[in-house]
């Protein structure tokens, strides 16, 4: 019996430990998502908008001071094109990681928002160096509401 007890404790640490993995796993994917911020942008070009995930603080605020008008330059949003909508730039067949903010680009990777879809929904990526998309003429628009 007592090999059977140490199999038994061995079980239970072993579920207790994997409780405890689950649970910070689930706490740091409920804080991640808590801090980061909905942006509507629009390509410049088209009525159209799309929507752009903020993670990083600094470029949170940094996207604030832009829609409060506090920075004198223009400042369009760019990104790397990912395929699928990324659960927030629905109906769009594509979302942007790591967006960030330009006031000069030197790439050549600009293109209406159009276009991009189009890429998306054949289930291709634009073939911009790196799939980046700067829209030149892109501005943001407004925060989301949280809902």
């Amino acid at each position: 019996m007592v090999g059977g007890r140490r199999v038994n404790i061995s079980r239970f640490a072993i579920a207790v430990a994997c409780s405890a993995c689950i649970f910070l796993v689930a706490i740091s994917q409920t804080q991640s998502k808590a801090r980061s911020v909905l942006f509507t942008a629009s390509d410049g070009v088209s009525k159209q908008t799309f929507k752009v995930r903020l993670s990083n603080a600094a470029d949170i605020k940094h996207a604030r001071d832009i829609l409060a008008h506090t920075v004198n330059d223009h400042m369009g949003i760019m990104g790397t094109v990912v395929l699928g909508d990324g659960g927030y730039n629905s109906p769009w067949h594509f979302h942007l990681t790591d967006p960030s903010f330009f006031s000069r680009v030197e790439e050549n990777c600009d293109a209406k928002l159009a276009d991009i879809e189009r890429f998306a929904r054949d289930g291709k990526l634009p073939g911009s160096i790196h799939n980046v998309w700067c829209p030149w003429s892109s501005h943001l628009v407004e925060e989301v509401a949280n809902k």
